[in-house]
């Protein structure tokens, strides 16, 4: 549940501010919401010995049993080879698929993933193509190029950007011809570890709560601390923002708390910590869209400060930040040692 501190004291001060002609809405998710987009690859790595694999991504609302997916591969454009995957990915989870298992990276091993450059894999639902890394039944030579890397699918690592929230069964399409177009990040042979940094705009939680936010200013004490899942959105052509009146921080993620804000303003926010949001150990935040401005914190991360402790979730997506300053450094964003976290 979403721990909505002092609602009397929210309900008073948005019935004193007619001024504001705010539109202010609480929004329960519908309980036979559809399901989410199916699976996709967020991750590909073709390196040395067995440094063989592929990520899957479940961006749904709801967990994914793999008994309904296969794997596909074609080796240099002509044989072919399926494999039916077994188990559950959760929603919102990644899941690691390798030729042959190892410490840290490999979840569920298939022999089907000895491929390499020249070999195209797919992701296919109950028969139909959702997704795939090289075109079946084509023999590219060394490898495809992505993102106009030549021959990019051999000796490389390969993962999803964050803006990417469906499989893209057109190869084409997914490996672009630039580092703009194309839908994937290129690193060098080996970097495993960035497999694990894929990130997404798209939340796969619905929210407890949503609110739309339709006014010139909305001063940030009226709003609750998020200790659940919370989206707040601005509406309209009235430049919606939360402002802190150079007093306190807008708004703070605590716990597990999973927030989302999309086309607001945040500004004018003023804290020991974290000018415009504080996230605390384990909690989420998603800022899409929004301007972060004007914040001051008298310690560190002038706008967003993040504890330490517990690993968190953090994105900032097409959004404007700029004039935050903290005394003690990270004038936008403080990230302490996360102990391993990330």
């Amino acid at each position: 549940d979403v721990l909505m501190e002092n609602n009397t004291a929210l309900s008073k001060s948005l019935g004193m501010a007619k001024d504001l002609a705010p539109s202010f809405r609480f929004l329960t998710p519908a309980s036979n919401r559809p399901p989410g987009p199916a699976l996709f690859f967020s991750g590909y790595a073709e390196g040395s010995s067995n440094n063989k694999l592929v990520v899957l991504f479940n961006p749904s609302c709801d967990d994914a049993p793999l008994e309904q997916y296969s794997l596909v591969k074609t080796t240099n454009g002509r044989e072919e080879e399926t494999v039916q995957l077994s188990g559950t990915l959760n929603a919102g989870e990644l899941l690691t698929l390798c030729y042959t298992p190892y410490t840290g990276f490999c979840e569920l091993s298939y022999s089907l993933l000895n491929h390499n450059g020249d070999d195209a894999i797919a992701l296919v639902h109950d028969g139909v193509l959702l997704d795939t890394i090289g075109v079946l039944g084509e023999d590219p030579g060394s490898g495809w190029e992505v993102a106009g890397v030549p021959a990019c699918t051999k000796d490389h690592t390969l993962v999803r950007k964050s803006s990417v929230a469906t499989g893209q069964p057109d190869w084409g399409v997914s490996a672009g011809t630039t580092a703009t177009d194309s839908e994937w990040i290129v690193y060098s042979k080996d970097e495993l570890q960035w497999l694990e940094c894929f990130t997404t705009t798209q939340s796969c939680t619905a929210p407890d709560v949503e609110i739309e936010i339709a006014m010139d200013v909305l001063l940030a004490s009226t709003l609750p601390n998020v200790s659940g899942v919370l989206r707040l959105v601005g509406v309209g052509d009235g430049h919606p923002a939360i402002s802190g009146g150079y007093h306190t921080t807008l708004l703070r993620v605590t716990g597990r708390g999973n927030l989302t804000v999309e086309t607001l303003a945040l500004v004018n926010g003023y804290g020991g910590q974290g000018g415009a949001v504080e996230v605390h150990a384990g909690a989420r935040l998603l800022l899409q869209g929004c301007t972060v401005a004007h914040h001051r914190a008298l310690g560190a991360g002038g706008a967003v400060y993040v504890e330490a402790g517990a690993p968190v979730d953090v994105t900032l997506a097409d959004s404007l930040l700029l004039n935050n300053t903290a005394a003690e450094g990270g004038g936008l964003l403080h990230v302490p040692d996360l102990g391993g976290g990330q």
